[in-house]
């Protein structure tokens, strides 16, 4: 018996759903097959550049705290995860137009979702990790014609423990949903993290996804995310990065109706040793649908970043139009990134493009900053500053576009410390 089979067995009474049959069967057919195949391998294409040390060193030790009442309080409009557990205030319930039901609750309803996802992603070892030891979620779902705002915070106040956890995000017909997700693990050290959302986008509906990591340099992240696209909906998600010692992000978009669209952007920083793996994918199943990959990395020290772009358009989805963009900035001779952007492509009437670069700061335009009167600290950060702005024009939220950039500048300032230079 492998090791994750025995973590299985130790934790069950701890892990959602532990006295569901169906949910207990699949967890048992996802065992048998991570015994047979074994972990993760760099000779699978999929994994070539990821650093597998984390995905392999699973740990599990559930958390138990009782937290004090005044750790459990929301701001209006959020929801917070402490040491892996949801809490909502009663009020906040009351004033969202959303539904809220806990995912142990919703199971018995869930059962065929559940599945199909299986079928429909996911030879994958991360995502059959959070189905294995699930620890807590929410099922939301939006009210028709209405427009939403939710924040969810995932915090931590317990050392080495890890988190699985889950939430199913249902955007009803003719509604918008902005969802902002905040990480940082500020009160504890030596924390994974396992996340995976999955969203349903109904008839011209719209989600606007923003993820904000910033997780301390002991932490580590394994994040994962699939959005179902009905006719004429938009799903708009940005993703920022700027903690965790180790993060890989995994985002799935199908676009299954016709006129649908996905959005997947992404900026994110490195530096000291820090790891921070994204892959991105948009499967279009529908004609007149279009998607956009455009991410964007800044990279100092000794840090590594991976950037997997995926276009696949099936043979019935004509009028595609499908771009895919990776640039990366190297600030040090130290620093890593590996892209790889792929188009499959199976129907004849469509518009696919890609682009990939790397390079460091340009030294004219620092020598021209630095001739009109600015330090050479503020020259370079003017110039990254000014290479994130293609990513950034695109958050509608302006309290979170705020947040970002104020948390970019720390992070550039960090970076001109002595400590980091």
């Amino acid at each position: 018996m492998n090791q994750i089979s025995n973590l299985y067995q130790k934790n069950e009474k701890f892990i959602l759903g532990s006295n569901n049959e169906w949910l207990t069967n699949l967890r048992n057919k996802i065992l048998e097959k991570i015994d047979d195949l074994g972990p993760p391998s760099k000779k699978n294409e999929i994994w070539k550049y990821s650093n597998l040390s984390h995905i392999n060193d699973t740990r599990y030790e559930p958390s138990n705290e009782i937290l004090k009442e005044n750790e459990t309080l929301n701001e209006e409009n959020e929801i917070d995860y402490i040491n892996g557990k949801y809490h909502i205030t009663e009020k906040n319930k009351k004033n969202l137009n959303i539904n809220f039901k806990d995912l142990g609750e919703s199971l018995i309803d869930l059962k065929n979702f559940f599945y199909n996802e299986k079928e429909t992603q996911l030879n994958d070892f991360v995502i059959d990790i959070n189905t294995i030891f699930l620890s807590d979620g929410l099922y939301i779902s939006t009210k028709e014609n209405k427009e939403n705002y939710l924040i969810i915070n995932y915090k931590n106040n317990l050392d080495y423990i890890t988190n699985y956890l889950r939430n199913i995000i249902k955007i009803n017909k003719n509604s918008k949903l902005t969802l902002v997700e905040n990480f940082n693990y500020e009160k504890s050290e030596n924390n994974d993290l396992n996340i995976y959302n999955n969203f349903i986008l109904e008839k011209d509906s719209e989600l606007e996804h923003i993820i904000i990591q910033n997780l301390n340099l002991t932490s580590r992240l394994l994040y994962s995310s699939h959005a179902i696209c009905e006719t004429n909906s938009k799903f708009n998600q940005l993703s920022c990065q700027l903690g965790s010692i180790s993060a890989k992000n995994r985002h799935l978009s199908n676009l299954i109706g016709i006129n649908s669209q996905a959005n997947h952007n992404g900026i994110y920083f490195g530096k000291n040793k820090q790891y921070i793996d994204n892959k991105t994918k948009v499967i279009h199943k529908s004609e007149n649908c279009q998607s956009n990959q455009i991410y964007k990395g800044i990279l100092n020290e000794e840090s590594c970043g991976v950037y997997l772009s995926n276009t696949l358009v099936e043979s019935q989805a004509q009028k595609t139009n499908g771009y895919q963009l990776s640039r990366g900035l190297l600030l040090s001779d130290k620093s890593k990134l590996y892209n790889k952007p792929q188009l499959k492509i199976y129907a004849d009437d469509v518009k696919c493009s890609h682009g990939s670069t790397i390079g460091a700061l340009d030294n004219n335009q620092l020598y021209y900053l630095q001739s009109r009167g600015l330090s050479e600290k503020d020259s370079q950060k003017l110039l990254i500053k000014a290479f994130c702005k293609d990513v950034l024009k695109n958050i509608n939220d302006k309290e979170s576009l705020k947040k970002i950039e104020l948390q970019i500048d720390e992070w550039l300032n960090k970076k001109n410390d002595k400590q980091y230079s």
